[in-house]
């Protein structure tokens, strides 16, 4: 609980929103679990969404800059991305 509260104060601000696509159900269930250690105001920054496409995520970029298999433009980059190119 004190790394949570370090780091939110620390690092305050400096996250807009985050959308997180296709997770695990174990990475949801984590989420669940601490995000009753977070701020209200952090927690509304991070959005789980099911299935492939976040229509939320349109709001905030613009679909030329996501890949085709996440609902964007972007061609989708090889599944092989480590070592980076």
């Amino acid at each position: 609980k004190k790394l949570l509260e370090f780091t939110n104060n620390a690092y305050r601000s400096r996250l807009f929103v985050s959308y997180i696509l296709n997770t695990t159900t174990s990475i949801s269930f984590l989420w669940r679990t601490f995000k009753g250690f977070l701020s209200e105001n952090t927690v509304k920054k991070i959005n789980f969404c099911d299935g492939s496409t976040a229509k939320q995520l349109f709001d905030h970029t613009h679909p030329s800059q996501v890949e085709r298999k996440f609902g964007g433009q972007l061609p989708d980059i090889a599944k092989d991305f480590f070592p980076f190119k």
